[in-house]
């Protein structure tokens, strides 16, 4: 009877201790997991896991690559708001230097007129990039804030159209609208910022003379907005790079790229909660589109 109280004991312990030490290591792995998650959203890692084995020396490990990559990103953000500030302050100065020679050019030099409409061209580029380098930034960093509100989204697409005519004028394109008369619930001047980026696409790579096609599809819970060209269109293997910042996208007869546009385009549509994409045939034309939430309230 003693032998078998003994074993019995010696069992029960070595079920404890071992359920213990199994306990210990479960708690110790689900620290390291979570600091594991927390390594890209670029929070501070505030939890340790104890003790001296490799358990803590992979946490250690990751402890370090946190506070590295924090300072690396805390750094490529304030270089870009210097770059950004040292740019945009001189050529703010100099487009408006160009607007007063324009003035002054139409009753003294009217032939310089149209090389300094050409540099306030310039400038307003440069500024634009320089803008959407900061847009960018502040999207990824999780620091640009939304101003949510309902409006009519075909009240907004037809401020946008305005906005680019001119450039269609150009190229001599029409525009064809069948958006749904539908309320959603988004920020009013990143939503026009989207178009305008996706309209001005649609022109660039747009033959002179076409058309572009702007309509809507009502589902569930969004709007899906969509926007087609007639252009040379997109090679799948390319199309899902076409979203990722600095990327030039091979469009056929140009050799002009989509830049940082459909970068912040993804960006904003991400902070709204909804999707964006492009459909597209190689010679057939593209078409973008993306999501929104709707005001069903």
């Amino acid at each position: 009877m003693q032998i078998l109280i003994a074993i019995a004991i010696e069992v029960a312990t070595t079920i404890i201790v071992s359920t213990l030490f199994l306990k210990n290591i479960a708690d110790r792995l689900n620290v390291l997991v979570a600091n594991a998650k927390l390594i890209p959203t670029d929070q501070p890692l505030t939890r340790r896991v104890t003790g001296s084995d490799e358990l803590a020396y992979l946490d250690q490990v990751l402890h370090r690559s946190s506070v590295t990559l924090r300072r690396a990103a805390e750094h490529k953000r304030s270089l870009m708001e210097m770059v950004a500030h040292d740019l945009r302050s001189p050529l703010m100065s100099a487009s408006l230097l160009v607007e007063s020679l324009i003035t002054q050019s139409k009753t003294m030099y009217k032939e310089l007129t149209p090389r300094l409409q050409d540099l306030r061209q310039t400038c307003s580029l440069v500024i634009a990039f320089v803008e959407d380098l900061l847009t960018v930034e502040k999207l990824e960093a999780g620091k640009l804030e939304l101003d949510w509100d309902s409006f009519e989204l075909s009240d907004l697409l037809r401020d946008s159209l305005q906005q680019i005519m001119p450039l269609a004028e150009k190229k001599n394109i029409t525009f064809t609208s069948s958006v749904e008369p539908v309320s959603v619930l988004a920020d009013r001047r990143r939503i026009n910022q989207v178009l305008n980026n996706l309209l001005s696409n649609a022109i660039k790579h747009s033959p002179t003379g076409s058309e572009v096609v702007v309509s809507s599809e009502l589902q569930e819970k969004v709007v899906k907005v969509l926007i087609a060209d007639h252009g040379p269109g997109i090679p799948k293997k390319q199309q899902s790079k076409l979203f990722e910042k600095f990327y030039q996208a091979d469009s056929g007869s140009s050799n002009e790229g989509f830049g940082l546009g459909l970068a912040i385009c993804n960006l904003i549509i991400s902070e709204h909660r909804g999707s964006i994409g492009v459909d597209s045939q190689v010679e057939k034309g593209s078409t973008f589109w993306f999501t929104l939430p709707l005001d069903k309230d």
